[in-house]
């Protein structure tokens, strides 16, 4: 389930989802929240600045995708009594980014930075990312969409994407993806 809320300003998302639903495993439930607002900087710039805080309680869980030893970098340890390898910590992360979007050379440019920390870790807990993109990215295809409203305020959403991506590489290649939506409008 998520929510999203944009004024224009100040903007807020959270999303709440479980990582397993099988019973018989468990249901782990992991949640997001994030906050922000925008600024103009003169007159053709932007400033985002936001914060979020996520929580996934995973300590002691096998991976949820992939094999029972893909941890993705993330810590581990032998649990005792089953000898199966389980999630070292719960995942706590407080988070702060930033975006700089302005103009150059008549395409758009964007600066961006995302740092996080695990309040749950002992070691290995903070991470960050710096990144810049100049132009835009540029998919070609097409984009078949329906949606059938059941009630005045639910609502079902079907999305097909048909493209090929990796253009520039000289050998592109097929990118399907189909999207099923249940949406909620809160009046």
């Amino acid at each position: 389930a998520g929510i999203a809320w944009n004024n224009g300003r100040f903007f807020a998302h959270g999303l709440g989802t479980w990582l397993e639903g099988d019973s018989r495993n468990g249901s782990e439930f992991a949640w997001v929240a994030q906050a922000g607002m925008n600024f103009a900087v003169g007159d053709a710039a932007k400033l985002l600045l936001g914060a979020g805080y996520n929580q996934f309680d995973l300590a002691g869980a096998t991976p949820v995708y992939g094999d029972p030893d893909d941890f993705y970098g993330n810590s581990y340890v032998l649990d005792p009594i089953t000898g199966e390898l389980v999630f070292a910590y719960d995942y706590r992360q407080i988070q702060a980014f930033a975006e700089y979007a302005f103009r150059l050379g008549g395409r758009p440019v964007v600066l961006f930075t995302d740092y996080v920390i695990n309040t749950e870790a002992d070691a290995n807990d903070t991470g960050y990312l710096f990144g810049a993109r100049y132009g835009a990215a540029k998919a070609r295809g097409h984009v078949f969409s329906g949606t059938y409203a059941f009630h005045d305020n639910w609502n079902f959403k079907l999305t097909y994407f048909l493209n090929e991506i990796e253009l520039a590489s000289g050998s592109p290649r097929d990118f399907d993806k189909l999207m099923l939506d249940l949406n909620f409008k809160y009046k």
